[in-house]
């Protein structure tokens, strides 16, 4: 399984397709940082207090796992692979990892642009702690894995990268009016989405106070520790859905034309 890896990894990274499409995430996330950072009283996390830094990255996952399973429909690698002594799961499970890890890896560092360029540009701020907003950004990953499982497990119902890579399009702008209609639930930890927005928000309140030149001013603050039960939650969750998408794309693996 070592040498398929191998040989499907240099397949992706000499894609134009993604280096170009990575690119300019890369670019519009670093955008989305300088938008979002009006001064140096505030926080270079609490600035990506929405759902952009997330969303986006998700188109991310579904080109990279797009580009590693649906050409074996087109190609007939794997069957190749299958005739050559390969075992179907190693074939399978070589074809997940390769999508799943570095399509998650990849979206997951996209969400930390902002924030960094948030934190260069006007410093950390003093709305937030900075290892309570660590703590909800390490979470981030568990999420992410689980949403490129999930788009794994699709790819081997749809076989066309093309259409895979539309859906993700589709649904990075639709979890945006999702998780706007819906924001009661998005502590709803088997839910990705809601998952990752629940980590993103901040419990935020006003302070009033009267100032002799400029009469009542505002004064926001905001706290980002976060639950332990939350916590496992989420890892637990997003362990126990991967799973889940693994066995029903396998399933769908073996019936699948390349048997």
């Amino acid at each position: 399984m070592k040498n398929l890896i191998k040989s499907i990894l240099y397949e992706v990274t000499r894609s134009k397709l993604l280096w170009i499409t990575y690119s300019f995430m890369i670019a519009l996330m670093i955008l989305l940082g300088l938008i979002n950072a009006p001064d140096s009283s505030t926080s270079g996390m609490y600035i990506t207090d929405s759902s952009l830094p997330y969303t986006f990255p998700l188109f991310v996952i579904a080109l990279t796992v797009g580009m590693v399973i649906c050409p074996d429909y087109r190609d007939k690698v794997g069957n190749y692979e299958i005739l050559s002594g390969h075992s179907r799961i190693s074939v399978y499970f070589s074809r997940v990892l390769c999508a799943v890890i570095p399509g998650a890896f990849l979206a997951y560092f996209l969400t930390f642009l902002a924030m960094i360029t948030g934190i260069i540009f006007c410093g950390w701020g003093d709305k937030l702690v900075f290892t309570d907003v660590l703590s909800r950004q390490l979470l981030f990953i568990f999420p992410f894995i689980r949403l490129a499982a999930f788009t794994a497990c699709l790819a081997y119902m749809i076989k066309n990268e093309y259409v895979l890579m539309s859906i993700g399009i589709i649904y990075s702008f639709g979890s945006l009016f999702l998780t706007s209609i819906f924001d009661k639930v998005s502590s709803n930890v088997f839910i990705s989405i809601y998952n990752l927005k629940y980590l993103m928000s901040y419990d935020v309140w006003s302070i009033y106070n009267l100032s002799p030149t400029k009469g009542i001013v505002k004064y926001a603050s905001a706290t980002g520790a976060i639950d332990t039960k939350m916590i496992f939650s989420t890892i637990a969750a997003s362990c126990v859905m991967t799973l889940i998408y693994i066995i029903i794309g396998y399933a769908l693996f073996r019936r699948s034309e390349m048997n």
